[in-house]
């Protein structure tokens, strides 16, 4: 599966639908390679947003915390990718790459 993680309506999260069929994807045992134009981790996108910490904290002006795991997507989502690339022509060519095991 290749799938488009760009922000979808929104700063910083991709589209809640293509995240579920990711999740199905991973969950049948199947790759799943996702593209991502900006590479920045979660906390530095998020603090150019308006409702995200400032510079020098990981609490947004709401209270919430945001966990700092250096990724660019969160934890669970990045974790369960086969690959991430930058672009769709990445992600094509790692899946023309892929060998199943």
């Amino acid at each position: 599966m290749i799938a488009n993680l760009n922000p979808f309506r929104g700063v910083i999260e991709p589209d809640s639908g293509t995240v579920f069929e990711c999740a199905y994807a991973f969950a049948k045992g199947k790759w799943v390679i996702g593209y991502l134009g900006d590479q920045r981790d979660v906390l530095t996108k998020l603090r150019q947003a308006e409702t995200g910490p400032p510079a020098d904290k990981k609490i947004c002006p709401d209270g919430t915390w945001v966990e700092d795991f250096g990724l660019p997507l969160n934890l669970m989502l990045a974790r369960g990718l086969t690959a991430l690339t930058g672009s769709l022509d990445g992600a094509i060519k790692r899946a023309a790459e892929f060998r199943p095991e």
